[in-house]
């Protein structure tokens, strides 16, 4: 991706932000929770038909980002990151469903 396009990008909010506090109180993922549910909905749900096997697993997604609910786990290459619950179908890989982990405050 090219500079100007990343900065074009950028000047595009995805959350609202007269609301946000508000959201924050309720849901500490607010600020993707809308991108998350639509991509769950239709690429995950809509767009695929699973087997009778699915698992469900944790998967630690790198970030190096400051925000409260990033996890440390030891045994991954990567040891900080945001910690995802996914189920996922056995025979194709494809994602089902999922939702972060959020610790408690």
């Amino acid at each position: 991706m090219s500079r100007n396009q990343f900065s074009k990008i950028l000047r595009f909010r995805f959350d609202e932000k007269a609301t946000r506090f508000q959201r924050l109180q309720i849901d500490r993922f607010a600020a993707a929770t809308p991108i998350w549910n639509t991509f769950i909905a239709n690429y995950c749900l809509l767009c695929y038909k699973s087997s009778e096997n699915i698992t469900v697993d944790e998967q630690l997604f790198p970030c190096k980002a400051r925000c409260p609910f990033i996890q440390y786990m030891g045994n991954e290459p990567d040891k900080f990151g945001i910690k995802f619950w996914l189920a996922v179908d056995t025979s194709s890989k494809y994602l089902q469903s999922g939702f972060p982990y959020l610790k408690d405050m």
